[in-house]
């Protein structure tokens, strides 16, 4: 499923440049700089899908998490007798 996520979130992202870049064709002056502004998201997205931490990095990262959440409930419990 993670897949399917990531690279959906490709093909939206490159549709959104290839959007961007019909309305730049269309449009003139200060309207062509804001249309030129609504390709930055879809490429600051692509960049941090580039160089984000990968499926298994997340899980790793996770486990950890929970490890440590877990080990912190033990220390904060009372024993039992």
């Amino acid at each position: 499923m993670d897949k399917v996520i990531y690279y959906g979130a490709f093909v939206c992202n490159i549709l959104l440049i290839l959007v961007t870049g019909f309305i730049l064709t269309e449009s003139y002056g200060r309207e062509m700089f804001l249309a030129a502004l609504l390709a930055v998201p879809p490429v600051i997205s692509i960049l941090a899908l580039l160089h984000g931490p990968d499926r298994e990095e997340r899980r790793l990262a996770k486990e950890l998490r929970k490890a440590k959440l877990k080990q912190e409930l033990a220390a904060l419990t009372p024993a039992k007798p």
